[in-house]
């Protein structure tokens, strides 16, 4: 690629959140992906030729044909937040299968712990958070761990100097953990405004992700677009086909 990484191309990013079996009556079901799900999901990517990537590759990859990818083929990166430890014993093995990486954003005051992620939530269950060890492995294997802030809360709802703590220090503590620069940053709720972003920029993150659906396109680096994957009924395995080829033209089936 040349110019910005952004322009060239088609580019989908894609947001998980869980990839197990949901609780019976979960009121989180819609944040559930089941394996046998996200592995159908994975196989249609790799049988429409889609080049999966990390926020990462962006800046640091020249072109569209490193790793013998046809130029112009439709680029998507794979995003999982909070940082549950499901992301590890299903999504994970799945994802080193088709050799596909991925970007996990933990809440980095959580991690190896076990918490109520969604405070507001009709499920007040705590679930079991990636530990650092488990993060480490899966950034050996080329996966990009970036942050969802230092705590799961709502960023425009801080002042300006918690917010700032929030944001330099969540970069800062997972870079000290990981041994390396942590690039991205992931807003709880997909709640942000034009200060949120600013403070981003400041903690020297490179790339921010919402939860505002759609390609990315038109859009700066911290306010990136992003398309939800979620539920487990049978009518969102058509929904996840519509998307793909509405956004990547890729005939799947």
């Amino acid at each position: 690629m040349s110019g910005d990484p952004l322009a060239n191309g088609r580019l989908l990013v894609l947001t998980y959140h869980r990839v197990a079996e949901p609780p019976p009556g979960s009121p989180l079901r819609g944040l559930y992906v089941t394996p046998a799900q996200f592995a159908w999901q994975l196989a249609q990517l790799a049988r429409g030729g889609a080049r999966v990537l990390t926020l990462r590759d962006l800046a640091t990859e020249p072109d569209d044909a490193a790793g013998g990818h046809r130029p112009g083929a439709p680029r998507v990166v794979l995003t999982f937040d909070d940082g549950t430890v499901d992301i590890f014993q299903h999504a994970y093995p799945l994802l080193r299968w088709f050799g596909f990486p991925a970007v996990i954003f933990p809440v980095v005051d959580d991690i190896g712990k076990s918490r109520v992620v969604w405070a507001h939530s009709a499920d007040p269950s705590p679930v079991d958070l990636l530990s650092a060890g488990q993060l480490a492995a899966m950034a050996e294997d080329g996966f990009e761990i970036g942050a969802h802030m230092l705590h799961h809360v709502p960023a425009t709802s801080l002042p300006r100097q918690v917010l700032l703590e929030e944001m330099s220090d969540a970069r800062r503590r997972l870079a000290a953990l990981l041994g390396g620069e942590v690039f991205s940053v992931a807003y709880p709720y997909g709640d942000y405004d034009e200060r949120v972003v600013r403070a981003a920029a400041a903690a020297g993150f490179r790339y921010g992700v919402t939860t505002d659906p759609g390609m990315v396109q038109d859009r700066g680096p911290l306010q990136l677009r992003r398309m939800a994957v979620k539920g487990t009924r049978w009518y969102h395995r058509l929904q996840y086909l519509a998307l793909l080829r509405r956004h990547l033209r890729i005939a799947a089936s």
